[in-house]
């Protein structure tokens, strides 16, 4: 009786990982035809593409003009950051300062690249 009972174990199980990789191997072949569907333009292949990215230098810093009316920015500004905290805040913004952006080339076409592809 024991080995019986070993061999309609082994029996389950094996009949259990195959509809386990057959249930899979269906789920991989809608994905893939639901990508033909819904992204035509889409590669499929896998291959990796490899985007040559042309930047062109930023211009030298020109001087430093003043805006035109900064106190209109700091309203925005202050508005927009008492906004986002629930307007409980009492808080002046009484200066801005605007920063550089130092990050490298790559980090900047990174970046672009990301934002293009949400869409």
């Amino acid at each position: 009786m024991d080995a019986d009972k070993m061999i309609y174990a082994l029996f389950v199980t094996a009949m259990g990982m195959s509809i386990v990789f057959i249930v899979l191997l269906l789920l991989r072949y809608v994905i893939a035809l639901m990508k033909l569907v819904f992204a035509p333009n889409a590669k499929t292949n896998g291959a990796a593409t490899v985007k040559v990215v042309t930047t062109v230098p930023d211009p030298a810093p020109e001087a430093k003009e003043p805006l035109a009316d900064e106190g209109e920015l700091i309203a925005v500004i202050t508005a927009a950051v008492v906004a986002f905290m629930g307007g409980r805040s009492n808080f002046v913004v009484k200066n801005i300062t605007r920063v550089g952006d130092s990050s490298p080339a790559w980090a900047k076409s990174g970046r672009q690249e990301q934002m293009l592809n949400r869409f």
